[in-house]
C-alpha cells in the first residue's frame, strides 16, 4: 500500500515538473472562493496555493470558523489553512450549493472539520496534510453542545441556535455531532485517492451514500470512522463508536476496485492497531479490504454495524492480524443479512506470540458463506487462526436465525509451526454458534484444529469446544450436513487434546459422507468428546459420528453421548460406505464410551 502511494505521488510530481518547464498549464476559474459572511472578505486569488489565514474567518474560543462559496482543488493545487493563536479546531463550510471536488492537497495545523451538504469527491490527486483529526461531512450542521455551526444560517432554530449568536469569548463544547436535515443527504466519493494519517490520527467520513473505488483510507494506529446515513438525524462521534440511532434510514457504503481501509500499527509509534468504526444500512465490498494489524502492541477494534446487510464478494476481506507480541484486534459485526462469497473472508490471524482476535458476528436475518466454484485456495468464510506462530487462536461467536454454508469454512485453528522449528503453547479457539437452521453442503467445514503444539501455558485453559445450539430454544431447529461436509476437531503432533463437540437441535441430519468428528492423528493428545442432544437423529449415505485416535497417537479416543428424545436412524444402504457412530483407538491409548439416552 505504501509503495502504491509513493508511485502515485512520484508521477504527480513529474507531471507538475513537466508543466513548469513547458510553461503550459490550465487556465481555470478560481477553485476556492470565500463566502463574505465571515472574515474580512479577502480574495484568495487563482492558486495554485490558496492561503487561508485566520483573519479570513471568525474565532470563537479555540475554534476558527471559515465559510466558502466554492471549495474545490485541481491537481497540483493546495488549500493551506493557517492560524496565529491557540486554535484547536478549524471548521469550514461550503455554502454555494456546488460539490467540492478535491484533486489537490488540504493542509491544516489543527483538527479540520469540512462540511458541504452538496457532496464531496476526492480524486486520485487528493492528499491530506493535517496536524490533527480530519472530518469530511455532507451534514447541514455541526452541533457543539447547545449550539451549532450551520452551513445555512437560516436553518438555525431557537432550540439549537447558531454559534454566531453568542459572545466570541464563550467556550464551545466539542464538535462531535453531525446533523442532517434533508431526506437525501449528500454523497461522499473517493476515486483512487489516498487519504490518511501516519501519526495515530483520526479520519471521519460522515455523509449520505459513500463510495470508494480504489485508493486508500489509512490511519496508522489511529481511527477511521465512516457513517453513511439516509434520512434526517444526528450522527454522534463518541470515544468508542458512532451513534446513529436517530436515523430512520441508513445509507450505503460501497468499497470496490481494490479499495483499502487500514488502521494497522505504525512502525514508528509502536502503540498497537487502531480502530475502524462503520455505520451504514449496507456495506458492499467487491475486491476490497479492511484491516487492522499489530506487531508490537495490542489494542484496536474493527466494529461494523450495518442494519440491512454486509456483502463481501470477489476476494474481499475484513481482517485483523498480529505478527509479533501484540494481540490481534477483535472484530465485531452486527448486520441484517450477511453474504460472504467468492474467496472473501472475515477473520483474524496471528503469526507471532500474540493471540488471534475474537470474531463476533450477529445477523438478525441470515448468513450465507458460499464458494461453490472453489475460487480461492485460501477458502471463503470466517476464521481466527494462528499461522506459524506461538499464540492462541481467538474465539468465534456467530448468531443468526439461519446459517448456510456452500463449500465455505468457519475455522479457529492453530496451524503447524514446523517451518520455524518451534512448538506452540497456544490453543485452538472456541467456536460457538446459535442458529435455528444450519445447512452445510459441498465439503463445507466448521473446525478447530491444533498442529505441532506443546503443553499449554499454565492458566491459558485447555478445554475448548465447538458448540452449536438453537437461537430460539422453543422453536424447531435443524442441523443438516450433506455433500461431505463436516463439523470437526483435529490434532496432529499435539500435546493438547482436541475440542469437545456439542450439537443441540430438534433434528440433526447427516448424509452423503458428512461427519461430526474429533480426531487425533499423532502425538500424546486425546480426542475430544462428542455430544448430540436432539429429538430426531438420522445418518445415511456413509455419514458418521466419531471420536478417534489414529495409529501414531498415544492418547485416548473420546466419549460419544447421544440424547435422542424420539428417534435415531442409521441407513447403511450406501453402496458399501458404512454409516456409523463410533469411538475408536487405533494407537496405544483407550477407546471412549458410547452412550444412548
Amino acid at each position: 500500500m505504501i509503495a502504491r502511494r509513493q508511485i502515485r505521488r512520484s508521477l504527480h510530481c513529474i507531471a507538475l515538473a513537466v508543466a513548469a518547464l513547458t510553461g503550459v498549464g490550465p487556465v481555470h476559474a478560481q477553485s476556492v472562493v470565500l463566502d463574505p459572511a465571515l472574515g474580512n472578505g479577502a480574495s484568495l486569488g487563482n492558486g495554485p496555493t490558496y492561503s487561508i489565514t485566520e483573519t479570513m474567518g471568525r474565532t470563537i474560543g479555540t475554534n476558527l470558523f471559515h465559510s466558502f462559496d466554492r471549495f474545490s482543488l485541481l491537481g497540483g493545487e493546495t488549500a493551506e489553512f493557517s492560524t496565529a493563536g491557540a486554535i484547536e479546531n478549524i471548521l469550514a463550510r461550503v455554502t454555494g450549493g456546488t460539490v467540492s471536488t478535491i484533486d489537490g492537497t488540504i493542509r491544516a495545523p489543527a483538527n479540520l472539520f469540512f462540511l458541504n451538504p452538496s457532496g464531496i469527491v476526492f480524486n486520485s490527486g487528493a492528499t491530506l496534510d493535517v496536524n490533527g483529526a480530519f472530518h469530511a461531512s455532507t451534514a447541514d450542521y455541526l452541533r457543539m453542545g447547545s449550539m451549532a455551526f450551520y452551513v445555512d444560517e437560516s436553518q438555525a432554530s431557537g432550540s439549537l441556535p447558531s454559534v454566531f449568536s453568542i459572545d466570541p469569548g464563550v467556550l464551545l463544547d466539542a464538535a462531535d455531532t453531525f446533523g442532517f436535515l434533508t431526506e437525501s443527504p449528500g454523497a461522499i466519493t473517493i476515486n483512487e485517492g489516498s487519504l490518511g494519517s501516519s501519526d495515530g490520527g483520526r479520519i471521519a467520513l460522515v455523509g449520505g451514500d459513500t463510495t470508494m473505488t480504489g485508493g486508500e483510507l489509512f490511519a496508522e494506529g489511529g481511527r477511521i470512522d465512516v457513517a453513511s446515513v439516509g434520512s434526517p438525524g444526528e450522527a454522534v462521534l463518541t470515544d468508542t463508536g458512532v451513534s446513529t440511532s436517530s436515523f430512520a434510514r441508513m445509507g450505503t457504503l460501497r468499497l470496490g476496485g481494490d479499495a483499502a481501509l487500514d488502521v494497522s500499527e505504525s512502525f514508528v509509534r509502536r502503540d498497537g492497531a487502531g480502530r475502524v468504526i462503520i455505520r451504514a444500512g449496507r456495506l458492499e465490498m467487491d475486491a476490497a479490504t479492511l484491516s487492522a494489524g499489530a506487531i508490537f502492541a495490542g489494542g484496536g477494534v474493527i466494529d461494523i454495524d450495518v442494519s440491512s446487510g454486509l456483502f463481501l464478494t470477489n476476494g474481499s476481506w475484513i481482517r485483523s492480524w498480529s505478527d509479533g507480541e501484540g494481540e490481534a484486534s477483535p472484530i465485531r459485526i452486527v448486520a441484517g443479512e450477511i453474504e460472504i462469497r467468492g474467496g472473501s473472508e472475515i477473520g483474524s490471524r496471528a503469526g507471532g506470540s500474540g493471540r488471534g482476535g475474537d470474531v463476533t458476528i450477529d445477523a438478525s436475518q441470515s448468513i450465507l458463506i458460499s464458494d461453490p466454484e472453489g475460487s480461492s485456495p485460501f477458502g471463503t468464510g470466517v476464521e481466527s487462526t494462528v499461522f506459524f506462530g506461538e499464540g492462541s487462536a481467538g474465539d468465534i461467536a456467530i448468531t443468526a436465525p439461519s446459517l448456510t454454508m456452500e463449500r465455505g469454512h468457519i475455522s479457529a485453528n492453530v496451524q503447524s509451526t514446523i517451518l520455524r522449528d518451534v512448538e506452540t503453547s497456544g490453543r485452538a479457539g472456541n467456536i460457538r454458534i446459535q442458529t435455528d437452521l444450519l445447512s452445510m453442503s459441498d465439503d463445507a467445514t466448521i473446525q478447530n484444529n491444533t498442529n505441532n503444539s506443546a503443553p499449554p501455558t499454565p492458566g491459558s485453559g485447555t478445554d475448548t469446544e465447538i458448540r452449536i445450539r438453537p437461537l430460539d430454544p422453543l422453536a424447531d431447529s435443524v442441523i443438516h450436513l450433506a455433500g461431505g461436509s463436516s463439523i470437526r476437531s483435529r490434532a496432529r503432533d499435539s500435546s493438547q487434546d482436541t475440542s469437545n463437540i456439542l450439537l443441540e437441535a430438534t433434528e440433526v441430519r447427516l448424509k452423503e459422507g458428512s461427519n461430526v468428528s474429533a480426531t487425533v492423528s499423532s502425538g500424546p493428545a486425546s480426542a475430544g468428546d462428542v455430544e448430540i442432544v436432539v429429538d430426531h437423529l438420522s445418518l445415511e449415505g456413509g455419514a458418521f459420528i466419531e471420536s478417534e485416535a489414529l495409529w501414531s497417537s498415544t492418547g485416548n479416543a473420546g466419549d460419544i453421548k447421544v440424547l435422542a428424545r424420539e428417534s435415531v436412524s442409521l441407513d447403511n444402504d450406501d453402496g458399501g460406505v458404512r454409516t456409523q457412530i463410533s469411538s475408536t483407538n487405533r494407537g496405544t491409548g483407550a477407546s471412549g464410551q458410547i452412550s444412548w439416552v
